[in-house]
C-alpha cells in the first residue's frame, strides 16, 4: 500500500499507519523489518537488539492485548495481536478506496504505479532464450 499511495515502496511506512502514535512510531519500522525480513527469510520474527539488550515479537490472534509485552523464558515479547492489526488494515484500505475516488491526481498515480509493476525482465541470456523458445512452442500450439 505504501508504494501505491505514497510513492515510497517502503512497506515500514504503510505498517506504521496501523500502529498507535508516539513512541510506536519511533520504533515502527524496526518491527516492520524484524517481523518481514524474519518470517521471509527464516520463518519466524527476528529479535530486535538495542543498548546490549534485546525483544522478541510475538504474534497472537485472539486474547493477548496488543503491543503489551510479555515474559517468555526470561524475555520480553512485544505482541502484535493479528485480529487488531487487521482491523486497522482494513480501516486504511478503505480510507486509501475513499481517497482513489475522491482524487483524480491519487487515481493517475495508483494506476502509473501499477503499470510500472507489471513487468519484470528476464535477468540472464540463458533466461532470454528460455523465454524465446517457450513462446515460440506457444505460438505454434
Amino acid at each position: 500500500m505504501a508504494r501505491y499511495r505514497s510513492a515510497s515502496g517502503e512497506g515500514g511506512v504503510a505498517f506504521a499507519t496501523l500502529l498507535p502514535g508516539g513512541i510506536y512510531q519511533t520504533v515502527a519500522r524496526t518491527i516492520y523489518n524484524a517481523l518481514r525480513n524474519g518470517l521471509v527469510h527464516s520463518y519466524e520474527a527476528q529479535d530486535i537488539e538495542f543498548d546490549g539488550s534485546s525483544v522478541g515479537l510475538a504474534i497472537a490472534w485472539r486474547e493477548t492485548p496488543h503491543l503489551s509485552v510479555l515474559l517468555k523464558d526470561g524475555k520480553p515479547q512485544l505482541v502484535l495481536n493479528m485480529r487488531e492489526l487487521c482491523e486497522r488494515l482494513s480501516e486504511q484500505i478503505d480510507s486509501f478506496r475513499a481517497e482513489l475516488r475522491a482524487d483524480a491526481n491519487a487515481r493517475d498515480r495508483f494506476f502509473t504505479q501499477c503499470r510500472k509493476e507489471r513487468v519484470h525482465t528476464a535477468g540472464t541470456p540463458e533466461q532470454v532464450q528460455a523465454w524465446k523458445e517457450l513462446t515460440q512452442k506457444t505460438a505454434e500450439a
